[in-house]
């Protein structure tokens, strides 16, 4: 399909802010309009802590002749609504991502996570993932990687795996369907106006918020709701348990540390960083059965991937570190920590722009701040 230019900066522009919303961080055209001055805070805050260099990921630039690996992420593949998932704007057309999947097969030289630690890569590497714990991934993506022969990393927590437990950002948008945005201000004593979207919420607050208060503000939500969390779960079928972890590598798909609980590292302590990384991936080894070498830091963001997470992940044996962030990663944070491009809903049509141009506009615009 030929598109006119003025279209593909439409696109460019739409896809860019929908991106930086999903992720978490504040968009470089809505984030004014969407958390009045949230920003700015964030960004000071980038610069002034410790950890990753902030400038685009310029502390580190591959060799001219070194391939910088392509690495995408999804999360759900399904086209059907549902209330636990609605408001997070991460569901993918089944249809889209085998259109996706093709394309990647016709345009890259697709890889697995190995091949992405061993540095052995082709000239157009291209790394696929997914996030969290949706069945979908499993009976859904897990045909149509094997009908096309490609090998990918799935991201999950294993406190997410248990029957009894509902994933906090699919809890927050069951919770805007059932008391509104203004009523769960309301309930969990929050100032201001309501956010404009679950993802404004989880980065603009609950991305402050402590293990114990993380704890009561799920209880609090669940105290108003008609069912329990294991209720909810189970009659909603949208999520994978520990024992399906075994048919993962019949579909070439290994497993990657996403923390034990899905929490913000900015705002843990050693202690409690040791339990979201060290933890969750021996965890995750034990029910698996599969080593595991990768992490990808819950949310995306560099807030998160502080010297401490850092220094943890490293010395409990993980290999690859990722972010999201939709940068090109010739020029990225360290030799192991690699960006992302998130691709949830996006339109085959806009795959050449969005994995070509888009990360190097990103990359200046980053650099350039």
């Amino acid at each position: 399909m030929l598109i006119e230019r003025a279209d593909y900066l439409s696109a460019a522009v739409a896809y860019n802010t929908t991106t930086d919303e999903a992720q978490g961080r504040p968009s470089s055209h809505a984030s004014h309009d969407r958390t009045g001055e949230s920003s700015r805070p964030a960004l000071d805050q980038l610069r002034s802590r410790p950890g990753l260099r902030r400038n685009g990921g310029a502390s580190y630039k591959a060799a001219a002749t070194d391939p910088a690996p392509t690495v995408v992420v999804y999360h759900h593949l399904s086209s059907t609504r549902h209330k636990l998932t609605d408001e997070l704007g991460i569901s993918t057309d089944p249809d889209t991502f085998r259109r996706h999947v093709k394309y990647f097969s016709r345009n890259f030289d697709l890889i697995s996570p190995s091949d992405l630690i061993a540095g052995t890569l082709p000239k157009r590497p291209l790394l696929i993932t997914f996030d969290d714990v949706y069945r979908s991934v499993l009976e859904v993506g897990g045909p149509i990687l094997r009908e096309a022969n490609v090998q990918s990393v799935w991201f999950m927590n294993p406190d997410c795996l248990e029957a009894e437990t509902l994933p906090l950002d699919n809890l927050l948008t069951l919770a805007v369907d059932h008391y509104g945005s203004a009523g769960l201000m309301r309930l969990l004593c929050l100032p201001g106006k309501p956010p404009a979207s679950v993802p404004a919420l989880i980065s603009d607050y609950i991305s402050t918020l402590g293990y114990g208060q993380i704890a009561t503000l799920k209880a609090t939500i669940c105290s108003g709701l008609p069912e329990s969390q294991t209720e909810l779960r189970s009659r909603s079928g949208l999520f994978i348990n520990a024992a399906d972890l075994k048919l993962l590598p019949d579909f070439g798909i290994q497993i990657g540390n996403h923390s034990l609980t899905h929490s913000f590292f900015r705002s843990l302590t050693q202690a409690e960083l040791h339990i979201e990384i060290d933890r969750s991936r021996e965890l995750l080894e034990r029910m698996s059965g599969q080593p595991v070498r990768c992490l990808a830091i819950p949310y995306g963001n560099e807030l998160d991937a502080s010297e401490a997470a850092l220094a943890t992940a490293r010395s409990s044996g993980h290999r690859a570190i990722f972010l999201v962030h939709g940068r090109c990663n010739s020029r990225r944070p360290a030799p192991d920590v690699f960006y992302r491009i998130c691709a949830d809903r996006l339109r085959p049509e806009f795959l050449p722009i969005s994995m070509s141009i888009l990360p190097r506009l990103r990359t200046l615009r980053d650099r350039l701040r």
